[in-house]
């Protein structure tokens, strides 16, 4: 009986330092073409993608690799965090928004684009919003360009609501046409660095 109950309790010792799984973890999602965001085709793990289950969601851990080029329709997104590696681009379609929320970490190393306007459509602003972690840009974060019709430039709004922003990279507001203006810039964060 002892014996059973030494093993019990270093059973128990040796369970206790397993680490628990982060409440909000959820499957790690990498763009395995080119494509948009919400065509399975375009997102996968491993093996092939598989519909209804490599469509990024609120659990989400998306990452962007490099030379690949996600677009985003009219929809907001939310993901747990965002990725977007050196050479890979996330963009919305024509004059859309880019909206994107991440429960934590957003790093774009490569760029982030509102959608050029068109003859009805001025640029499309880029809303990129972390609620509890941090926003890293050591790329590009621009808003679209005016159609060639006219039309404001789109604006980008960064928030990072409990944490730091930190901008190595570039953010610019897409280019006016005609009397319209450019696209305004709002950084928001606990805490701004900025590059000097």
């Amino acid at each position: 009986m002892k014996r059973i109950w030494r093993l019990f309790f270093i059973l128990t010792l040796a369970l206790a330092w397993i680490p628990p799984q982060h409440a909000d973890a959820g499957p790690y999602f990498r763009a395995v073409q080119s494509g948009r965001w919400d065509d399975p085709a375009t997102w996968g793990m491993q093996g092939a993608p598989q519909p209804d289950e490599t469509i990024p969601g609120p659990l989400s851990d998306a990452y962007i690799a490099d030379d690949v080029v996600v677009t985003l329709g009219d929809t907001p997104v939310e993901v747990a965090s965002l990725t977007v590696a050196a050479r890979g681009t996330l963009l919305s379609t024509t004059g859309a928004d880019l909206t994107l929320s991440a429960t934590r970490n957003i790093i774009v190393d490569g760029s982030v684009l509102g959608g050029s306007g068109d003859a009805t459509h001025g640029g499309g602003n880029v809303i990129l919003i972390s609620r509890e972690g941090k926003v890293v840009n050591r790329g590009l974060i621009r808003g679209g360009d005016a159609g060639l019709q006219g039309g404001p430039g789109g604006g980008v709004r960064i928030e990072s609501a409990q944490s730091d922003l930190e901008n190595w990279g570039n953010i610019h507001g897409g280019r006016g046409v005609g009397a319209f203006p450019g696209g305004w810039v709002e950084l928001l964060g606990r805490r701004i660095v900025r590059q000097m």
